[in-house]
């Protein structure tokens, strides 16, 4: 599925077709009230619209292939084994990871809000590894105990890049209330320092806009739109370690059990390794740089607004947890009857 706005149209060239960017790639919207008598007539045209309607629609596109491979083994002394992989491709338009309407359109990261094409998924995570040990005994004769090994490794959900275009009305945006209170579109990449496509502000330059694609190793999409998340968050590593013990009960048919859970046990040795560092949302971004469109279709690209140094914008949009990254021990007695 994915939502459409009815107030946000193509503007029209002299012929009635709609008008795209030099580069062709993306169509020009407006803000147009079918229930007011404005005619927008340019580029950023809002007519002081300041409401909208969100259809819900069926899309196009998309696919998930899932992949997983375990081997596992038992034997007769107690211990037992297991591992598994699993690689993950999945495409999808929009991740409807919001309960409202208004948030599932504004977030999605497109070239055509209106037409959001299928991209690598946000929640998708394409490699994690597993492995368990498990060890069954009787130190106390009668009444088992387990020790448990657990340990995964995956890697990070991905997110990518996306003009600064947080409420500018050359894209269609409403000046208005949230609906374009975001920054979502995909960054078209110049051919070179002459691409008509692309003019620049004062004190910003093809070279230096150049010198951030580097760092960011976005060079290679010269001519083209970037895709949606070529990025990867950071991989997370768990290991938990899980002791129970059987007690004998005060009563015949009664059991107790004693247990000893460590979450995240890693961290105790190496407490880089044991850090977690997650995306929050379900399309995450960074800010390459920021763009609107002049009257002669143009982008026109200067430095982001939430950027003064590029260091910031090359690094994951992560969010740290300090309780998951710690060690954590719960023990307990559980009684059975």
């Amino acid at each position: 599925v994915q939502w459409k706005d009815l107030t946000r149209v193509p503007l029209l060239d002299e012929n009635g077709e709609p008008r795209r960017t030099v580069d062709g790639g993306r169509i020009i919207y407006v803000v147009d009230d079918p229930l007011d008598d404005h005619t927008p007539s340019g580029v950023g045209d809002h007519g002081n619209v300041q409401r909208y309607d969100l259809l819900l629609t069926n899309g196009d596109g998309g696919k998930s292939q899932i992949f997983t491979a375990t081997l596992g083994k038992a034997w007769d002394n107690g211990l037992s084994m297991r591992a598994s992989y699993t690689n993950q491709d999945i495409q999808e338009a929009v991740a409807g990871s919001s309960s409202t309407a208004i948030s599932n359109y504004r977030f999605p990261v497109a070239i055509d809000r209106q037409n959001v094409r299928p991209g690598t998924a946000s929640y998708q995570i394409e490699h994690r590894f597993m492995a368990d040990v498990t060890y069954k005994t009787e130190i106390f004769n009668g009444y088992t105990s387990t020790f448990g090994l657990f340990w995964e490794r995956y890697s990070g959900r991905p997110w990518g890049y996306v003009y600064d275009s947080y409420g500018d009305v050359s894209f269609g945006n409403q000046p208005f209330g949230t609906l374009g209170q975001s920054s979502v579109y995909l960054p078209y990449i110049p051919t070179g320092a002459d691409d008509p496509a692309v003019a620049y502000e004062d004190g910003f330059g093809y070279d230096q806009f150049m010198e951030y694609l580097e760092r960011a190793g976005l060079t290679g999409y010269a001519g083209e739109y970037l895709p949606r998340n070529t990025e990867r968050a950071p991989w997370t590593t768990n290991l938990d370690f899980k002791y129970t013990q059987e007690l004998p009960g005060f009563v015949e048919g009664h059991k107790g059990e004693l247990y000893i859970n460590v979450r995240n046990l890693i961290a105790i040795f190496d407490k880089d390794a044991g850090q977690k560092h997650v995306l929050p949302y379900g399309d995450n971004v960074r800010e390459l740089v920021s763009a609107y469109i002049n009257d002669d279709g143009q982008y026109v690209y200067g430095t982001p607004y939430n950027n003064r140094a590029f260091d910031l914008v090359t690094q994951a949009p992560t969010r740290y947890l300090p309780e998951r990254s710690t060690w954590q021990a719960k023990i307990g007695i559980r009684y059975r009857f």
